[in-house]
């Protein structure tokens, strides 16, 4: 049932009170009753979704029944709102006027670090521009880049694995059209399974560890193909000529008193400044 129908429904009650008191109500779309899987199959014709079936045990709770919302119709009230309504206005969505949408501050501090060390950089947010995995992929290929890094990357802990999905359909996209975008993935879901995200992404390469050591390092050498200059590259995760993964030894820690030279600052002027938002709530 929509949450609109469901408010629809204390309103309802509240103003026909002596003809509905007392009583217990069903309240839904029979129009839409539908199982598990029938739920999952609906949503997935109108956003990106998996469905994955547990093939290995079965459900000790094998009943099937339909709840009926006919009494409470009885009473004069329908739903006007079904599931297609409701999947094109996932409130998710609201995060287009309404949440926050702040400034990638490591690829900030990252690219200033590049460019402290006579390489050029620009900083594509595909958040603050509301880039499609498609405009994502051909933006990249437009700026062709020696070196393209996602820095997968959020302002609480676990914002790096929520990122991955969009991540991961920008990288199909990508190599599919242009297969030859060398891409570096780094931040803290890439740094703490570097396998793993070598074995599920279509990248070249992934970042162990801080990542400003390993990307110059990256960029220094003339071959990025080239095994005997990807072993010389620290906090490196690459493939070999077999397809194998392998790895090069940690890059050095940034020390306390390097930071000024290894990190002077941010590049605030490679970001759409004009697009960053506190959350609205937090504004009022």
């Amino acid at each position: 049932v929509h949450i609109h129908d469901v408010c629809r429904a204390f309103q309802f009650t509240i103003q026909n009170w002596a003809s509905c008191k007392n009583e217990t109500y069903n309240v839904g779309n029979d129009s839409i009753n539908m199982n598990k899987l029938q739920l999952a199959q609906k949503i997935s014709e109108h956003m990106p979704l998996e469905i994955i079936k547990a093939e290995f045990t079965t459900d000790p709770d094998t009943r099937d029944y339909i709840v009926s919302s006919e009494k409470f119709y009885k009473k004069g009230f329908n739903c006007k709102f079904d599931l297609d309504d409701a999947s094109k206005k996932v409130y998710q969505g609201l995060s287009k006027d309404l949440s926050a949408i702040e400034p990638p501050i490591w690829a900030a501090l990252l690219a200033q670090h590049v460019l402290s060390k006579g390489y050029g950089a620009r900083i594509l947010d595909c958040e603050a521009d509301l880039l499609s995995p498609e405009e994502t992929a051909k933006a990249i290929n437009d700026i062709d880049a020696k070196l393209t890094v996602f820095v997968v990357y959020g302002q609480q802990p676990s914002a790096s694995t929520q990122n991955m999905q969009g991540v991961h359909d920008a990288l199909e996209v990508l190599k599919e059209q242009w297969p030859t975008k060398k891409v570096l993935l780094t931040g803290l879901y890439p740094s703490a399974v570097s396998r793993l995200t070598m074995q599920d992404e279509k990248t070249d390469f992934v970042c162990q560890g801080e990542g400003p050591r390993t990307i110059t390092a990256l960029l220094e050498i003339s071959d990025m193909s080239d095994e005997s200059q990807l072993k010389k590259v620290p906090g490196l995760w690459y493939r070999d000529k077999d397809s194998r993964i392998c790895f090069t030894k940690p890059a050095p820690l940034i020390k306390q008193n390097e930071l000024q030279d290894e990190l002077p600052g941010m590049a605030w002027d490679l970001l759409p400044m004009d697009k960053y938002r506190t959350s609205n709530w937090h504004a009022m």
